[in-house]
């Protein structure tokens, strides 16, 4: 058994957060290049036109798009200073069998045939029980090198469907 424990702050929970907007809304990095190109184009249309209400229908959308990364981060750091867990400390057990954690009063447990997807990445795992719903497990939260590494064996070799991200 492999155990991982840290206090869950807001940067860590945060870079999970950010990790599954990456993996399941891919379409959204392309957002400021879209809104970029709107911007650039209701410019020039500006300019060809010199009518300020003209532009509106494409100026507010576009300028919308070049800041949806922005927005968003500040959603998810919204949601995530609202969270119980904030701030207390997690215990993640992690086996052959499948991985189990606890925080201040929650426990749960779910076995690896069980999950619908992990992903894997540099600084750590998302575990998702469901579609949208995944634990975040950061490396940082592991002993060693050597632990994270067993967890990540663990996972690819009872997790039907993994990626490397």
């Amino acid at each position: 058994m492999i155990e991982a424990r840290l206090t869950l702050t807001e940067d860590v929970i945060l870079k999970g957060f950010l990790l599954h907007f990456k993996h399941n809304q891919r379409a959204l990095r392309f957002a400021p290049l879209i809104g970029g190109i709107l911007v650039v184009v209701t410019l020039v249309n500006l300019f060809q036109t010199g009518s300020f209400f003209s532009i509106l229908p494409t100026l507010l959308p576009g300028l919308f798009l070049v800041g949806m990364p922005y927005f968003l981060r500040y959603l998810a750091q919204r949601n995530v200073r609202k969270l119980p867990t904030l701030g207390k400390e997690m215990t993640w057990q992690l086996n052959k069998q499948g991985v189990s954690g606890s925080t201040a009063g929650n426990t749960f447990s779910q076995t690896w045939a069980s999950m619908e997807e992990a992903l894997i990445a540099e600084d750590g795992f998302l575990l998702y029980s469901q579609k949208i719903v995944a634990n975040w497990i950061p490396k940082s939260a592991f002993a060693s090198e050597a632990d994270f590494q067993q967890a990540q064996q663990l996972i690819q070799a009872g997790v039907k469907k993994y990626k490397f991200i």
